[in-house]
């Protein structure tokens, strides 16, 4: 578990499926300004957009991490955290 001075003041979340959601919602119920991206740009981004999540619709390009790690990279330090599902979390842990 995260202490509170270790959870960051901006995030990028790169896919809106059922865990990208729930991560970007939680993140900013604590505060954190958070940037989304899907490929999907018929995605329902309502609840997130009324959260105050700022979405990008029609890109999940890691490329855009990159930029925004750029274009940021001397004022801040960055931890690039992968978010996995329930279902490859457990495909993984069976050795699927």
């Amino acid at each position: 578990m995260m202490a509170e001075n270790d959870i960051p003041r901006s995030v990028l979340v790169l896919g809106l499926a059922r865990s990208g959601e729930a991560a970007a919602l939680a993140l900013v119920a604590r505060g954190v300004r958070v940037r989304a991206a899907d490929l999907n740009e018929e995605l329902d981004t309502g609840r997130l957009r009324e959260a105050g999540v700022e979405v990008r619709l029609g890109a999940d390009d890691p490329a855009l991490l990159d930029a925004w790690t750029a274009a940021w990279s001397d004022l801040v330090r960055f931890e690039i955290v992968p978010l996995v599902g329930s279902d490859e979390a457990s495909a993984r842990a069976l050795g699927g």
